[in-house]
């Protein structure tokens, strides 16, 4: 009897053994991977800080270019990518894959100018076309007097910085704030084309943003863009733009979502829309979406639709860092994507 006890009692502790190594294994979370824009990254950090520990998910992001990015979720090294330059409808279908606009991040312009403090200079599409072809090269040029009366502008060379790259490849930065350009001096286009990658510009050229924040910092009467959050972090005084309606605003999260809704979204094919000058008083002129590439089919189907959801659904993480989370038209579309849904 009392062997007979002892036996139950010792497969009792090894069933117990058993169940208590299997509960730690099922709680083990699951490895979800993306890779991608580097303009996200700062998005993406703050959303990986809030995934709660209770989804079972353990999520990385490589900020690697969008270029690589989407090889990376093509080749399935990766279960999700993200990409500042939509991919086409063909080569999505092609793909098995499934796309939407996830944050929206603005371009700003970041001055050196003595006396000039935050917010207080204005610009817009034409003088800044005019700046970056050498057609403007003081700043107290009339045509930028004009547009600031009872600001004190210096007669100070103006010295444009650029970002580039030796292999002539254009980050999204580059790509849109060109595009925005083009978009409000006709003349432009005409002259160089939208797609060209001929070098148009006058001024420095830096390698990375970094070099161009670095630019700003030290070398009086410069003039760059680049992020929102980069310049917001770095501390640069940045100008104000006139906007489609002929409103000066100030770049901020708020006025990004505000560009955001004047989107026609429900007449966007893969929702694939363009975001710059669009109207509305306190629209900023210059936003660039980037854009989510997830599997119909991914490799951890429940946990991967568990994580997109949640970054969908998360409200604060993109205007802590100066950018703006999806309005509820592409929340809605997104989450009833194949993949995402579940269906």
């Amino acid at each position: 009897m009392q062997v007979y006890v002892g036996r139950r009692t010792l497969m009792g502790a090894a069933m117990g053994w058993f169940v208590s190594s299997a509960t730690v294994r099922a709680a083990e979370p699951v490895a979800i991977t993306g890779a991608g824009s580097s303009f996200i990254d700062p998005v993406m950090r703050r959303l990986l800080e809030l995934v709660p520990a209770s989804m079972g998910v353990q999520a990385s992001y490589d900020p690697v270019g969008s270029g690589n990015g989407r090889n990376r979720v093509l080749a399935g090294d990766v279960d999700f990518g993200a990409s500042d330059e939509p991919m086409p409808a063909d080569k999505l279908a092609d793909s098995n894959l499934v796309q939407f606009p996830l944050v929206f991040g603005g371009i700003v312009c970041a001055v050196n100018i003595p006396g000039v403090a935050d917010n207080r200079l204005v610009l817009d599409g034409p003088l800044l076309g005019a700046i970056y072809t050498g057609a403007i090269k003081k700043w107290n040029d009339p045509q930028i007097t004009a547009l600031n009366p009872g600001l004190a502008l210096p007669d100070l060379d103006i010295h444009p910085v650029s970002e580039g790259t030796p292999n002539g490849t254009q980050p999204g930065t580059v790509y849109n704030f060109k595009q925005y350009l083009f978009a409000t001096n006709p003349e432009l286009k005409a002259k160089y084309g939208a797609g060209t990658s001929r070098r148009w510009t006058v001024g420095s050229m830096a390698a990375t943003n970094a070099f161009v924040v670095d630019t700003i910092r030290v070398l009086p009467g410069s003039i760059g863009y680049m992020s929102l959050g980069a310049a917001a972090k770095a501390g640069l005084v940045r100008a104000m733009l006139r906007n489609r309606a002929g409103k000066a605003v100030a770049a901020s999260s708020a006025a990004l979502a505000a560009a955001t809704t004047q989107a026609d979204w429900a007449h966007a094919p893969g929702m694939v829309v363009n975001l710059l000058d669009l109207p509305g008083d306190e629209s900023w002129p210059i936003v660039i979406a980037t854009y989510a590439l997830v599997p119909k089919e991914p490799k951890h189907p429940e946990a991967l639709r568990a994580f997109i959801r949640f970054i969908i659904n998360e409200p604060t993480a993109a205007p802590s860092v100066f950018a703006a989370s999806m309005p509820p038209a592409v929340r809605t579309a997104a989450l009833a994507m194949p993949g995402i849904s579940g269906s």
